[in-house]
């Protein structure tokens, strides 16, 4: 397998086949990333993903083989033909794959039109996994994250004209300390209109090497306690309108929470109130230095597909980065 960046996955894809049809990322420069730093950005060669293909064909028969999620941080960027040729690569060595996910960055949308997207989903591909972060422009110019509120909106809006499911990531704490519950409802108007099928939030989790560290370290970003993360939930959930799936389920959060909106809203922003109520901050934040540690390549746990990962050709990672940093884990669940 031709795996050269270190393997990243939503945790909602832990049991999907892995392909990498790229290395690292194509924009690099989220404030609060770390996982692809030093990582040069490269396409994979038809030839190379056309040879990993053919070692999938073995997977065990004990492995799901009905998802398939492309590597690596933005796979999604590669052009329309490029990802058809993709498809039908995949549906040729492993027909029994029904669906294709990559991350997306809005940009990665921008650059394809509604017929093109139509077709990308005509051919297999399906639920995307896009890191809005947030809907307040002011969030999204500090933490460099290379599109606007509006950018987020038209391509939301082409997404659901192609019917090309998708699923969004909101960092929760992005704005810092006193900053959560203006954010949350900026960010819920946005996800109002784009009407995305998942809504996974995130705890901002700082780790040691990323720019975002350096602002905590100089005192330019104050983070929000784990308390005010709660209530910025809480305001997210309230102001959501949509119908969505909520699941709030990483292991950032100090819970776990999955509920269907609008329906389920009154327990879901109950069940964050009372939580923040009877919050311990020090235990939460034990929780959250402990998510620090467990994200740190040298310490994180193998995937499901650790056994093809160590196949790794011409590879330019230690093998410790072959691993995923995406679980649904809870510390503070007995």
């Amino acid at each position: 397998m031709h795996f050269t960046s270190p393997v990243h996955r939503p945790a909602s894809e832990s049991r999907s086949i892995f392909l990498q049809v790229t290395s690292g990322c194509s924009h690099n420069a989220c404030k609060f990333c770390r996982y692809f730093r030093g990582v040069a950005f490269c396409e994979s060669t038809l030839e190379e993903i056309e040879a990993d293909l053919k070692e999938l064909v073995n997977l065990p028969r004990y492995f799901p083989k009905e998802r398939l999620f492309l590597q690596a941080a933005d796979a999604f960027c590669l052009d329309c033909d490029r990802l058809l040729q993709i498809a039908e690569l995949v549906h040729r060595y492993l027909p029994s794959v029904k669906s294709i996910g990559a991350y997306a960055r809005v940009d990665d949308i921008a650059s394809k039109s509604i017929e093109q997207l139509r077709s990308l989903a005509n051919a297999g591909y399906d639920n995307l996994f896009i890191g809005v972060e947030t809907g307040d422009d002011h969030l999204l110019s500090l933490m460099d994250k290379g599109f606007t509120s509006d950018d987020i909106l038209r391509e939301g809006t082409k997404l659901n004209k192609a019917n090309l499911r998708f699923t969004v990531s909101i960092v929760n704490g992005l704005g810092g300390h006193n900053y959560g519950q203006y954010s949350a409802i900026k960010t819920a108007r946005v996800l109002n209109e784009i009407k995305p099928a998942f809504i996974r939030p995130e705890s901002l989790t700082v780790l040691p090497g990323s720019p975002l560290a350096d602002d905590v370290r100089n005192g330019t970003f104050v983070e929000a306690t784990e308390k005010e993360r709660l209530l910025e939930l809480a305001a997210l959930v309230e102001n959501l309108t949509c119908e969505t799936v909520f699941s709030a389920t990483q292991a950032t959060l100090p819970m776990r929470l999955f509920g269907k909106l609008p329906a389920d809203r009154e327990y879901l922003h109950g069940t964050l109130l009372d939580f923040a109520k009877n919050a311990n901050e020090e235990e939460l934040r034990r929780h959250r230095l402990d998510v620090v540690a467990m994200m740190l390549p040298e310490n994180a746990l193998p995937d499901p597909m650790t056994p093809l990962l160590s196949t790794t050709k011409n590879a330019k990672m230690s093998p410790r980065h072959n691993l995923s940093w995406g679980r649904d884990f809870n510390p503070l669940e007995p």
